[in-house]
């Protein structure tokens, strides 16, 4: 039976209504990205809220970890074929770990352009997003500026017995990358004799946290930590805290990057993206620069914190490379004998 003119009409007004309805319901769909990060939560929430006003339909979902937690996190999901951060912001020894073990997948942002090649992979693994200056850390109350050691081995020397922290260089992390790194500025030599004679000498105590330095100088129980993180030393610092930092003479300011990158295996490449682009945006990076002792990657931004600001004339030496990273577990086991 064939149907009457005004039935195909009906059917017809079906159908479109049927598609509209699927339209409207997908569209409104919105797409959610992991992120897996090492930054701060709450130093994040600023760049997070700003992307998904100004990019309706995509959602952030940061979920904070160490670099050791998110490098084993990522590679055991991945072997286990279950689902894993779409993208991670994480410290570049992590970063590297991940790009050579294959889990990265390349995306050359046009925003990094305006990067220096040492802060981002050239064949688009990877770009610096925040910057975080390594220093030595000294309690104010117990250390005058002019009795501060000027060189590496007054550092080292008997008088500082007893009175220096030290993050733990046994762990193939940030420390042993530090003087695995700082060997290559200032030669083998020199930072082979520091580390034998620190050990003789001064017999630091050691913690696996970054933090910790920091901390336990600033409540006094040492005159010196070394090596802390800059951010600390500075939010310390504003709280009141009788800190503050210095570098021995010769040693550079050794900087590693926090970079972005995305995970081979996500499938929201294009959010991925967005999200990528507007982190490393001049006005992302401004937005981070104003966060509380957070430094922005991109050189010349417009913000409160930079390392033009916080550490004027620093001799900015960027770590670790992919040759430091890869000979960590063999510096760890270095120090491990020599009594650290």
């Amino acid at each position: 039976m064939r149907l009457t003119y005004a039935a195909l009409i009906i059917v017809a007004i079906v159908i479109i209504a049927a598609g509209s309805v699927y339209y409207l319901q997908n569209s409104q769909k919105s797409t959610t990205i992991v992120v897996y990060g090492s930054l701060a939560t709450t130093d994040v929430q600023p760049l997070i809220s700003s992307f998904e006003s100004s990019h309706q339909g995509i959602k952030v979902n940061y979920i904070e970890f160490t670099p050791p937690q998110a490098y084993a996190k990522i590679t055991t999901e991945t072997a286990a074929g279950n689902s894993t951060a779409d993208l991670i912001m994480m410290s570049n020894p992590i970063t590297i770990k991940l790009q050579q073990g294959g889990y990265l997948s390349q995306y050359i942002s046009a925003e990094s352009a305006s990067y220096p090649a040492d802060l981002k992979d050239p064949n688009g693994y990877w770009t610096a997003m925040a910057l975080v200056p390594c220093v030595f850390v000294y309690n104010t109350q117990k250390v005058s500026q002019s009795e501060l050691p000027t060189n590496l081995s007054q550092l080292a020397s008997p008088e500082w017995k007893g009175k220096v922290i030290m993050l733990d260089p046994t762990l193939g992390s940030v420390s042993t990358q530090y003087f695995g790194s700082l060997a290559l500025s200032v030669g083998n030599s020199s930072v082979n004799a520091f580390i034998r004679q620190l050990e003789a000498n001064a017999k630091p105590a050691v913690t696996p946290s970054t933090t910790a330095v920091t901390e336990d100088v600033a409540n006094g129980q040492y005159d010196i930590g070394l090596v802390a993180l800059l951010n600390d030393v500075l939010s310390y610092k504003s709280q009141g805290a009788p800190v503050n930092w210095f570098l021995p003479q010769d040693v550079p300011l050794l900087t590693f990057p926090e970079s972005i990158a995305i995970i081979r295996t996500s499938s929201h490449l294009q959010a991925d993206k967005a999200f990528i682009d507007f982190v490393l945006s001049p006005a992302a990076q401004s937005l981070l620069g104003n966060t509380d002792f957070r430094i922005p990657a991109m050189p010349g931004v417009t913000a409160d914190y930079s390392l033009a600001t916080v550490a004027p004339n620093a001799n900015v030496v960027y770590f670790p490379n992919s040759l430091v990273v890869n000979e960590s577990a063999q510096l760890a086991s270095e120090f491990k004998q020599l009594g650290y």
